[in-house]
């Protein structure tokens, strides 16, 4: 109705445009951290068994080198030789595992459990929660956002009309001054 109410809602309307663009950003920022837990889940799922073979071989290395008698050093040689061989060949999906599981324990702490798969399906409703929300809020944003810059050249156009206004009556009052 007057300057006061439309300077009023530019003010509400860039406020909630940068409430809406915050919400959008924590979104964002759990929607990557949801997809690095399921990455890790998967590596952690995918090179559990290459973990399991390869403290199966260092296990027996173990066994042997405890046993005596006629040849147990050589066959104890063998096994770590094995073990070994088996680290080299796998050596990148030990790591990952062994990468996704220091991320996985440091993520649920207490909740941790080696022997168990981490709550993935959780984590990926949530995922998919997440990404609908974010683009409801982007759609929301975008929006508003645009509404915004219509109701701002509102306000522009306005300040000039009032302002050429202004410099219309100053000069007339000027010159009924000087005659």
């Amino acid at each position: 109705m007057d300057m006061a109410g439309l300077e009023s809602k530019v003010n509400s309307m860039y406020g909630k445009v940068y409430s809406i663009g915050e919400d959008v950003k924590k979104a964002s920022r759990r929607i990557d951290t949801l997809k690095l837990h399921i990455e890790h889940s998967e590596n952690f799922k995918k090179y559990r068994g290459n973990k399991t073979q390869y403290e199966k071989l260092y296990a027996q290395y173990k066994t042997l080198k405890k046993a005596t008698g006629f040849g147990a050093e050589r066959k104890a040689q063998k096994a770590l030789d094995d073990a070994n061989e088996y680290y080299e060949l796998f050596r990148p999906q030990l790591a990952m595992f062994e990468n996704a599981e220091k991320y996985l324990r440091d993520v649920l702490q207490s909740r941790f459990d080696p022997k168990k798969l981490p709550p993935v399906t959780k984590w990926r409703e949530e995922l998919t929660a997440k990404t609908a929300e974010r683009e409801g809020l982007y759609r929301e944003y975008r929006s508003l956002k645009d509404e915004t810059a219509k109701v701002e050249k509102i306000r522009r156009s306005v300040h000039e009309i009032v302002d050429v206004e202004t410099r219309r009556a100053q000069p007339t009052r000027a010159r009924g001054m000087d005659i």
